[in-house]
């Protein structure tokens, strides 16, 4: 007599339940316990001390070799020398939506605008400047330095309210 085909159904659901079971495998969402990485309870943005005091003070002198001709000894930028200002709101504004790592790169491919004055700068001249550029925009130091590298710093987010 053969088996009604609901029954092979039921028998092949039941063993696959039960190897399902065993292999650990879940069968319902209450089985499911997903670990999702924990919000960090601080996120990694330019408020959280990313880089050093003494990162700053290199970087300030490296500003005032390199930079200050342009964007003035104040940060504050020079319209008639198309500078824009590097401290305040209006160089916030341009930067929140971006990461650090896009600063970095922006002044390691674009600032001198002479090509043959940024070979005169180094990866660390660059992070230096930037520690002393967000020093000067009110952020605080921490016990880190900037890296000198993009991928790192993109981890880094701009978007902060003071």
């Amino acid at each position: 007599m053969p088996i009604p085909s609901v029954k092979i159904f039921l028998c092949l659901l039941f063993s696959c339940i039960v190897v399902a079971g065993c292999a650990g495998i879940p069968i319902s969402s209450a089985d499911v316990n997903i670990a999702l990485p924990e919000p960090s309870a601080t996120p990694n943005t330019i408020a959280t001390g990313v880089f050093s005091s003494q990162q700053s003070a290199r970087g300030e002198l490296e500003y005032m070799r390199t930079c200050k001709r342009c964007h003035k000894r104040d940060l504050s930028g020079d319209f008639i020398e198309d500078a824009p200002p590097l401290i305040g709101e209006e160089f916030m504004s341009n930067w929140r939506p971006w990461t650090l790592g896009d600063l970095f790169e922006f002044l390691t491919t674009d600032m001198p605008p002479k090509p043959k004055e940024r070979l005169e700068v180094s990866a660390q001249n660059y992070a230096d400047i930037l520690a002393f550029m967000l020093d000067k925009n009110g952020f605080p130091a921490g016990n880190v330095e900037l890296p000198t590298d993009f991928e790192p710093l993109s981890l880094i987010e701009m978007n902060v309210d003071r």
